[in-house]
This record gives C-alpha cells, structure tokens and sequence, in this order.
C-alpha cells in the first residue's frame, strides 16, 4: 500500500483533500488525547498538593474519624473524604485547597488546563442514571435536576458503567458542553441502582424543608451517604428507622452538649433529657447542620430555660459557653422551641 499524500483524495471516500479530512481527524484526536492524559494528571497533583499542607490533611482525618466504615472500604472512603474536602473544606486561608491549588500551582499547567481547573471550583456532588453508552462517552440523567449531561470517561483506569447504573460523585467540566468525572464515583447497578435513587429521593424529599437545592443536600451529606452505602446495611431497614441514618454532625451535637453540660456539673438527666429532644427535633426537621456549636447552644438554652430552671442562664452567657453568636442561638431556639412545644409540655409536667 503507497503512503498517501496530503493532496490525494482521501481513502475514505469523502471526496475531500486527505489533508482536509482524516489527516486533519487524525490530529484533532492526538490533541485531545494530550488533553485528557493531561487532565487526569492534574487531577491527581491537585489531591497531592493538598495533602501538602497540613490544615487540609488535620481537616481530612477530623471529617474521617467521624466516621467508621468496613475494614475493607476504609481506604476508598478516606479516597472519598478527601475528594470532598478538597471542594468544600475552607482551611487554607479561608480558600478550599481547590482554590489555593489556583492561586498558587496552576500557572505551571497549560493556559487550556488552567480553564478546565478553574472551572471545578464551588462544584458539588451530583447523582446520574446512565442512559447511554458509546464508547467511552456516556449520556446521564441527573436523578434531582432532571438534566441530561454529556460525559467522557477520560481516565483509562475507570471502568465503563453500564446502561442504567446509578453512579454518586463529582461531575466537573471538562471542554464545550462536556463534562468529566473527578477521579472516580460511586457506581451502583441493576436492583441496587433503584434501590439507591429510591432512598436519595426519599431523604431528599425529607429534608427539602431545609435544603434549598439538592446540590446543596448533596454536598452536606455527602460523607454522610458514602459512609452508608458502603456499610452492610440494608436501606430498606434505614427508611424503616427514622433514626438510623443520623448524620455526623447531628451525633456532634449531643456530644458537644454533653461536654458543655458536664463542664457546668450538671446532672446527667440534663444530658438525657436533651439527647431526647434532639432526637425528637432531628427526626421532625432532618436539618442541614452547617455549625454544630448553634445547635447544642440553642438546646443548652431550651433545656435550662423550660425544663431545668433551676439552672437558668441568658441567651448570652448560652452562646458564650459555645462560643456562638448570640443571635444565631436566640433564632435556633425559638425555632426548636416551637417544634419541640409537645414535647417540652410532657418534661416540664414530669
């Protein structure tokens, strides 16, 4: 077979110049593969030059020893906390190590790449069903906003999913209208794909009188679902216990009470008490806790306000004791006040 020339009719029956046609192909393809090498690449340097400092690291293990996954899953879900305290953790200076990363590292990259990255900043996680599959190009359906995204699988390493898989992780722009994944998600198939988005919907559902959007419930309980769905426990029996999938942060809050109520010497039917109206409150509102110190604060001040006077104390000193604002506290207890009146009725007559 002769070599063919740029100016000879190309083979593939175009009727174009080689140059114009399949050359020209063969080097679009080329400069995209370089993109994609390149892109996995910093996705990679982006986590390491994280760990580099040492608040993001303290901030990695802090989120991490909330939590007690699988011996067998322990490595992949540290994968996953550190992945989103890269998107959400303000620790460097007030700037997520995502921002810092662009501040400070970015200017070795390609101006390109610098665009892709730059990009990534203040994305959350995302819940797609695959609903086609050519290649490595993939069409999803995000489960909350009801859009379809274009994906490409870039890194070579990851797995193609399978028509219908659920997948949870991080969806990042990569060129035009495509988007990528940032390393790597979740992925669930066949029964377990339903029985996931059926359980997402449903605590999605339940807590939307807090969440103002499901990018936001997503990225709050994020390391909240991980945790569960890479444990041994059954979703079905999670539903079925309005209690069983509280979250970290709400553990937090019982246990920063329980500390504060000690350090006051105060009796442990303080703590009981407040334990049960937590709770209760909790399972009523399923809130989005973004300060942990406002709530036990908020409780603290319920707790000697209405049910053990004999410990009163103002809103202020409350607030003081947790280090929170005064303001914060005052709103979050009238809140809990009202959702908790029954409740509160029933400890005050006892």
């Amino acid at each position: 077979m002769h070599d063919i020339k740029r100016n000879d009719p190309c083979t593939c029956g175009s009727g174009k110049k080689y140059k114009k046609c399949c050359a020209s192909k063969g080097s679009d393809n080329a400069i995209q593969a370089i993109l994609e090498r390149e892109v996995v690449s910093v996705q990679s340097e982006l986590l390491r030059h994280a760990f580099s400092y040492t608040e993001f690291s303290y901030a990695v293990q802090k989120n991490k020893s909330k939590y007690n996954p699988p011996e067998s899953m322990k490595e992949s879900f540290c994968f996953f906390v550190g992945v989103w305290t890269l998107f959400t953790s303000k620790v460097l200076s007030g700037k997520t190590a995502l921002e810092q990363f662009c501040v400070s590292y970015i200017l070795n990259l390609r101006p390109v790449v610098q665009e892709i990255v730059r990009s990534w900043i203040g994305k959350t996680p995302s819940v797609v069903k695959v609903v086609g599959i050519e290649g490595r190009d993939l069409v999803v359906h995000d489960i909350f906003s009801k859009e379809l995204k274009d994906i490409k699988i870039i890194d070579e390493l990851m797995e193609i999913p399978k028509q219908g898989a659920l997948l949870v992780g991080y969806i990042v722009p990569f060129t035009a209208d495509v988007s990528t994944f940032f390393t790597s998600v979740l992925s669930f198939e066949d029964e377990m794909a339903d029985k996931v988005e059926q359980f997402l919907c449903w605590k999605f559902t339940d807590s939307a009188a807090e969440a103002s959007a499901a990018s936001e419930f997503l990225q709050e309980r994020f390391l909240d679902l991980v945790d569960l769905f890479m444990s041994d426990r059954e979703l079905d029996s999670v539903e079925a216990e309005p209690h069983a999938c509280v979250s970290a942060q709400a553990a937090a809050v019982v246990n920063l009470l329980e500390e504060k109520v000690q350090s006051e010497d105060m009796p442990e039917s303080v703590i009981k008490a407040g334990s049960t109206l937590w709770q209760k409150y909790y399972h009523k509102k399923q809130p989005l806790i973004k300060n942990e110190k406002i709530y036990a604060a908020a409780l603290h001040y319920l707790l000697v306000d209405k049910v053990f006077p004999v410990y009163r104390r103002t809103q202020k000193a409350t607030a003081e004791l947790y280090d929170a604002s005064i303001a914060s506290v005052s709103s979050r207890s009238r809140e809990m006040a009202f959702v908790l009146e029954e409740e509160l009725k029933e400890l005050c007559v006892k």
